[in-house]
């Protein structure tokens, strides 16, 4: 029997879409989703939110600002005032030769989905969710939500504050997670630090609390990491949102190379089709 929980226990290198593919498909939303899958995703990485009539919906920003030009903020507005606006101004503005699937739900207007939404339309993906606010979640919901959909074995419970990730493992064992900030920064410098999630997931430079920097990716960190039993899931999506489509790629490919040199067993990119053409032709 592997020791690793059936959400982790995956033979080669993950292909994560990152907030669904945000490079063809509008951030976090179903039709991203769906495009990510076409293009060789296994997993989708999301940000969870809540609303204030407590649904869990899918959104980076912990308002509307960005997506959809208005300052609502999620945990102050009912689901269905949210559902209202449309979150793909971004991705239109910036895109102009979408997938034919996307091409095509942009005729309409894209409304944010809640997680219950996502579980019912990809019942047999897995889900990387990560928890963004830093106060007041519903985390005992979100955990109630994932059993009733039968999600337990397909899901990843992610998020830079510990007290989630604490509440999650005491709640339900079963459920895979990866390391709070304050768990990436015992990794790497408490030399007999066993940590308790199991998944290191982190951008190629990480930092603690947002503002120190206090490492790289290296091949040493993915050598400890495996053997204290974790998983290693890198993001090579910063510091590239200003750069030209064909300049992105480009550098999103010597990263993905790069990072399979050191043993990663995930890479988190907002072109899974990328990643994909790179692990077939390995």
């Amino acid at each position: 029997m592997s020791k690793f929980k059936p959400y982790v226990d995956f033979a080669g290198v993950m292909n994560m879409a990152h907030r669904g593919g945000a490079g063809h498909g509008p951030e976090n939303t179903l039709q991203a989703f769906q495009q990510a899958l076409t293009e060789g995703a296994q997993v989708f990485e999301l940000d969870v939110h809540h609303t204030q009539d407590g649904y869990i919906v899918v959104h980076h920003d912990p308002d509307l600002e960005r997506t959809a030009g208005v300052s609502l903020k999620i945990s102050e507005t009912p689901l269905k005032v949210l559902k209202t606006f449309d979150i793909a101004q971004p991705f239109r503005r910036s895109n102009n030769n979408p997938p034919p699937l996307i091409f095509q739900a942009l005729q309409q207007t894209i409304t944010l989905p809640t997680l219950a939404e996502v579980f019912d339309e990809f019942p047999h993906a897995r889900i990387n969710i990560d928890i963004k606010p830093r106060k007041a979640f519903p985390v005992l919901e979100l955990i109630r939500l994932i059993e009733e959909k039968g999600m337990t074995e397909r899901v990843l419970v992610v998020s830079q504050y510990r007290k989630y990730l604490r509440i999650t493992r005491r709640i339900n064992p079963r459920l895979a997670t990866g390391l709070s900030m304050s768990e990436v920064f015992c990794l790497k410098f408490i030399p007999f630090y066993r940590p308790k999630g199991d998944a290191l997931q982190i951008g190629w430079l990480y930092y603690l609390k947002g503002l120190i920097a206090i490492g790289k990716v290296t091949r040493r960190l993915v050598a400890k990491a495996h053997r204290k039993g974790l998983k290693v899931h890198v993001f090579i999506t910063e510091g590239k949102a200003g750069m030209p489509p064909e300049e992105r790629i480009e550098k999103e490919a010597g990263d993905i190379k790069r990072l399979l040199d050191l043993g990663v067993d995930g890479i988190i990119t907002d072109y899974p089709s990328l990643l994909k053409q790179i692990l077939d032709n390995k």
